[in-house]
C-alpha cells in the first residue's frame, strides 16, 4: 500500500511559488527572516538565503560573513558552529563570483 507524499511545508511552496514568478522576495520576507532567525533544519538555507540575497546587492563579503554570524548567534536556536558558517558564506561567495564572471 503506498501512501500519497507530504504535503510540502508553506514556506518551501511559497519560495518555490516565487521562483516560478520568477520575482524576488517581498523586503518583508527579508526582515521577517532576520527578526525570526531560525531553527534546526532550517539554519543552513536561512543562512544561505540570506547571505546570497546580500551578496547578490553586492555588500562586502566580510561584512556578509560578520553580518550571517551575528545573526547566527543572535537568532539561531542553537547556533551553528563558526566553521559551518564561513562554510556557508564562502559557497555562497564562490557561486556569486561565477555568476558575475570573475572568475
Amino acid at each position: 500500500m503506498t501512501r500519497p507524499p507530504a504535503e510540502a511545508p508553506a514556506w518551501l511552496a511559497e519560495r518555490l511559488a516565487e521562483e516560478r514568478r520568477g520575482g524576488a522576495a517581498p523586503p518583508e520576507r527579508w526582515r521577517a527572516l532576520f527578526a525570526e532567525g531560525a531553527v534546526e533544519g532550517q539554519r543552513n538555507d536561512a543562512i544561505t538565503r540570506l547571505a546570497g540575497h546580500l551578496l547578490a546587492r553586492r555588500l562586502d563579503p566580510l561584512l556578509v560573513l560578520d553580518i550571517m554570524q551575528v545573526w547566527n548567534l543572535a537568532r539561531f536556536q542553537p547556533p551553528l558552529g563558526e566553521g559551518e558558517v564561513v562554510r556557508a558564506v564562502n559557497s555562497i561567495c564562490g557561486s556569486e563570483v561565477k555568476k558575475r564572471g570573475l572568475r
